[in-house]
């Protein structure tokens, strides 16, 4: 099943949070930018795997 062009957002099949679809039907996958699943968009926004997110973009120095 292909992704409908006008489609704007989804709900992540993993943790329900609201997700943002840029690329006009192009994007092939979704990385769920809260919980780091990686989705399929190409096939209902299925769950291909977890990603690990890390906790921070800069380590804070003691």
């Amino acid at each position: 099943m292909t992704r409908l062009p006008e489609l704007t957002s989804i709900n992540c099949t993993s943790c329900g949070a609201g997700l943002d679809v840029f690329g006009g039907g192009r994007v092939m996958v979704q990385i769920c930018e809260f919980c780091g699943s990686e989705l399929d968009a190409q096939d209902s926004y299925k769950v291909l795997r977890k990603l690990v997110l890390s906790q921070t973009l800069f380590h804070l120095s003691d």
